[in-house]
């Protein structure tokens, strides 16, 4: 088994790309399913976000599945193959580890050590774990990936100052806004962004907040819960131009603001953080209008982030301590199902012989004690060099002969195993010859 990690983000791909390439939470779960059920992927992750898109896939063939991601990308979202490959990135094996990562410590954000994106790559295994997308692989590095994103806000100082998109939303609108006790502002959207948003704002003293969503419940509740005033979705447009700023957040894939519905009569500010944008970018030619879209929110990076980056060395130690842990369990993936297999075996003939004495002579508690202590430590002394052997074995090749050989002298059910140890079950024969990474 093999790891690959593609996709493309903020670094490298313009934003009309970054829109069509996205999927909304109905796609991605559809996209999910889909991709799971080829038999060159055998686990998948997918994360996508407003500045990035990207797949992680566990496989056999790391070319095979590549090719077949692309070309369900090229399908479902009607993209040219060459246009795709042009800004696409691969991290193969360790790299794609890595990256991951990085991604979720914060290290590779737009905002350097934005807060969003853990619970973003989390949300993101979740789902994939949930509609069966997931193994034993997957199960174990996003674990570590999350406890390891964790870490790096714990003990670094990375997170201070402004890590988040909403803080940066903050920041433009106390630029533009001296007295925000007469700014009237509006925010669409109530996704996971746009709450912790509706909540900044509140926090920072915004008294004229005005929220809406599709969702009439979520928006009531949040109103209640904020002590802010809310409209209906389809009021918006007899509402929109008595506000002094409005923030889009939503899913919806289509432009909700274009010249059409909104005529502004004073100067407005318009804040886009939807991918696909939400506002109509012909807007921006109105000289009463400021719009700030993704790419030019990049330019707003916050005057702490510098002194956020000192944190980078501390933060990479501590993403090397944790993968490190999980490469060396990875390197040992493929042998875990012949030990576990190996000692059942010893331990079965163990319990057979500790049951026959039992029946032959007469042994008291602390007899039972003494024989059970002695014979487990005879199974752990004769365990001991072959699973240290194989363990530290750096030969793929003879890792593989030894595993064989094991399985054919103590007839042990690879197949048994297997299913154990993978999520998927079929009749193909898919011995474990895993690539150290």
């Amino acid at each position: 088994m093999q790891m690959i990690a593609t996709g493309i983000s903020f670094k490298n791909s313009p934003l009309y790309l970054r829109e069509k390439i996205s999927f909304s939470e109905i796609e991605l779960k559809k996209a999910i399913v889909k991709l799971s059920l080829e038999d060159s992927v055998k686990e998948i992750v997918i994360l996508s976000t407003c500045n990035r898109t990207e797949f992680y896939i566990i496989a056999d063939n790391l070319s095979l599945a590549y090719e077949t991601l692309i070309d369900f990308i090229c399908n479902e979202k009607n993209l040219d193959k060459k246009q795709l490959e042009e800004y696409f990135y691969i991290f193969y094996n360790k790299f794609a580890a890595e990256h991951l990562y990085k991604v979720a410590s914060g290290i590779d954000s737009l905002v350097f050590g934005e807060t969003e994106i853990l619970s973003q790559v989390k949300k993101a295994f979740i789902t994939a774990q949930n509609n069966g997308a997931t193994g034993k692989i997957f199960n174990s590095l996003f674990k570590s990936v999350i406890e390891c994103g964790k870490r790096v806000r714990t003990e670094t100082k990375i997170s201070q100052g402004n890590t988040s998109f909403s803080s940066i939303i903050l920041k433009i609108i106390k630029d533009k806004f001296v007295n925000l006790d007469k700014v009237n502002i509006l925010l669409i959207g109530l996704g996971e962004i746009g709450i912790t948003t509706a909540k900044n704002l509140k926090n920072i003293g915004v008294k004229n907040l005005t929220l809406t969503n599709r969702s009439l419940d979520k928006l009531i509740n949040l109103s209640k819960e904020l002590g802010t005033n809310y409209i209906k979705l389809e009021d918006l447009y007899k509402e929109i131009n008595n506000f002094d700023v409005i923030i889009t957040c939503t899913a919806s894939g289509k432009y909700i603001i274009t010249k059409k519905n909104f005529t502004p009569n004073k100067n407005t500010l318009l804040i886009d953080i939807s991918i696909p944008r939400n506002i109509d970018p012909e807007i921006a030619n109105n000289h009463s209008v400021t719009l700030y879209d993704m790419d030019l929110l990049q330019k707003e990076i916050d005057i702490n982030i510098e002194e956020r980056k000192k944190s980078l060395h501390s933060s990479q130690i501590i993403i090397e301590e944790e993968m490190n842990k999980f490469i060396q369990w990875y390197n040992n993936f493929d042998i875990l199902p012949v030990i576990s297999s190996l000692s059942n075996f010893f331990e079965n003939i163990r319990q057979q012989e500790i049951n026959k004495a039992i029946n032959k002579f007469n042994l008291n508690d602390e007899n039972l004690k003494i024989l059970d202590m002695v014979t487990k430590s005879i199974v752990s002394k004769i365990l001991h060099y072959p699973v240290t052997n194989l363990k530290t074995e750096n030969d793929n090749i003879m890792k593989e002969q030894y595993l064989n050989d094991l399985k054919y002298l103590f007839q042990l059910d690879n197949q048994d195993n297997y299913n154990k140890y993978y999520r998927k079950t079929d009749n193909k024969k898919c011995p474990f010859s895993i690539k150290k990474i």
